[in-house]
């Protein structure tokens, strides 16, 4: 059985049609000017119809999933929809290990994601952030690698699995038990 309070809603206000290849001035114009629900409503459906396609044919009422093909979460659509990026939850105040030469790992763990395409990885040692050598020529506190630490990739390659390694003569230190390390980097869902 219908919703009672929908058929009261098209017998009161039926929209004419749910126009849904209005533009943006269009809708404005609507939204702008309504007179009654029916028009306020097209002006509504229109828009919706743009949060899904953007300037794209569609039609307001079509399966998001079925338009994107994945992650067809709110949160991926205001972040720019597949593809979406954002920061990660993960990776945070890890223990760091007590350090004593260059090369040693500085973390128990690895890197739990693959950072997003050309993504930053940012470091940070109790909150301070420190240099993150980007391959064999960049100098840097510390470096990702995917062989145990005999090599350090670009960061530009980081993935999931990639351990922390430190580099005690660039940082003027060495990592001490009870330090606490964030890995900082967009991720894609």
């Amino acid at each position: 059985m219908a919703d009672p309070s929908l058929q009261l809603l098209r017998q009161v206000a039926p929209p004419k049609s749910p126009d849904d290849t209005l533009t943006a001035a269009q809708i404005a114009a609507i939204e702008a000017s309504a007179t009654n629900f029916a028009s306020f409503l097209d002006g509504v459906l229109s828009q919706l119809k743009r949060i899904i396609h953007g300037p794209d044919a569609g039609d307001w009422f079509a399966d998001i999933e079925t338009v994107f093909g994945s992650n067809a979460s709110l949160k991926a659509l205001l972040s720019g929809g597949v593809g979406a990026r954002w920061q990660t939850r993960n990776d945070k105040r890890l223990p760091a290990l007590a350090t004593a030469g260059d090369g040693d790992a500085a973390l128990a763990s690895a890197i739990s994601k693959t950072p997003s395409a050309d993504g930053y990885v940012q470091v940070f040692v109790n909150g301070h952030r420190v240099s993150v050598a980007d391959g064999a020529v960049s100098p840097g506190a510390c470096y990702f690698s995917g062989d145990g630490g005999s090599s350090r990739r670009l960061i530009k390659d980081i993935q999931a699995g990639d351990t922390l390694h430190w580099v005690g003569t660039v940082a003027n230190y060495q990592l001490e038990v009870g330090d606490r390390i964030d890995l900082d980097y967009e991720e894609t869902p």
